[in-house]
């Protein structure tokens, strides 16, 4: 269940970002096809343990294209990602299950999965789950850089597993 609503929110996600083009006309993605196996990507854990991010493409990944970043982050209840704003680069969010609230200035808009949200370069923004069970999204950076800060977390050998999650 959850590896089909990954790769839908990534199927999307994908539309999304990259240019349809029609039939002789060009594309900005030359690189060769990249394919990475949800359970080989590189994870990391925050250092407070509530975060969980599968670093699948992009520079951090050690694949092009290097425009662009795609990770699927697990947040555990409780979780609370710290004001702060992408001075370069656009954010994706595909919310595949579970519900917070993003706050942007005074606003603060209740999310609900599924959904999919852009933030804007320079939009100061933070994140709190709400509810007892965790928050699942593909996030992406357009272009790459920001997630660079996940490499300074921990390794660990992989996310949680499904039964893991329920009791996080």
């Amino acid at each position: 269940m959850i590896r089909r609503r990954f790769i839908q929110g990534l199927l999307i996600t994908l539309i999304l970002v990259f240019p349809i083009t029609a039939p002789g006309g060009t594309s900005s993605f030359t690189s060769p096809l990249i394919v990475v196996p949800f359970e080989q990507a590189e994870t990391r854990v925050s250092p407070d343990g509530l975060a969980h991010i599968r670093l699948l493409l992009g520079p951090s990944a050690h694949h092009t294209p290097p425009n662009i970043h795609v990770g699927y982050m697990t947040l555990a209840p409780g979780a609370h990602v710290k004001p702060h704003t992408h001075a370069t680069s656009e954010e994706v969010l595909i919310l595949l299950h579970g519900k917070g609230q993003l706050k942007v200035g005074s606003d603060i808009v209740k999310l609900r999965s599924p959904a999919a949200i852009v933030i804007p370069r320079g939009l100061e923004h933070e994140f709190t789950t709400s509810g007892e069970k965790p928050v699942e999204a593909v996030q992406m950076y357009i272009p790459a850089g920001p997630e660079g800060k996940f490499l300074y977390w921990p390794k660990t050998e992989k996310q949680p597993s499904s039964r893991q999650r329920e009791s996080l």
